[in-house]
């Protein structure tokens, strides 16, 4: 029966040894990144989705496209403009076009960011787990739980 421990200092002593397993392969940093770039994906998303609402409103309404209020508006805009100017496109109806294709690109990369972080994450605890199962069994002598297991019967 593994024994949890109810002393912060003990949790942070555990949390300490398990990183130390983590931190030297470039999985692990690989893993923050892609929690990092998923995270703005994410929150990229709606933002496009309400430029979107605001362009339609505005083209049913017949009034100008607004531009530059968003985040999204900052960085799909001048796509927008470009394509509008270069094929001859209504600015309105290049701008929503811009805006679809990026929705549906950031959720092709939130699926494969995810997908690669899983797999990264799998492949990592595998590892960490070898690497602490072949360790000298006096290293883990000190500590309660999981760690007495790794020596084996007695």
């Amino acid at each position: 029966m593994l024994k949890k421990s109810t002393q912060p200092n003990q949790q942070l002593s555990d949390m300490r040894r398990i990183l130390r397993y983590i931190t030297p392969f470039w999985q692990f940093k690989a893993i923050l990144v892609t929690i990092i770039v998923t995270t703005f994906l994410d929150i990229l998303t709606p933002a496009i989705i309400g430029s979107v609402i605001d362009t339609i409103g505005n083209t049913v309404a017949g009034s100008p496209v607004e531009s530059g209020k968003s985040l999204a508006d900052l960085l799909l805009l001048p796509a927008a403009n470009w394509i509008s100017s270069t094929f001859n496109y209504k600015l309105p109806y290049s701008i929503l076009g811009v805006y679809v294709g990026a929705i549906l690109a950031i959720a092709v990369a939130i699926g494969l960011l995810n997908y690669l972080s899983r797999y990264i994450s799998a492949w990592l605890s595998q590892k960490a787990t070898y690497d602490m199962r072949s360790a000298e069994p006096r290293e883990f002598d000190s500590s309660p739980g999981i760690a007495r297991q790794v020596q084996g019967p007695p």
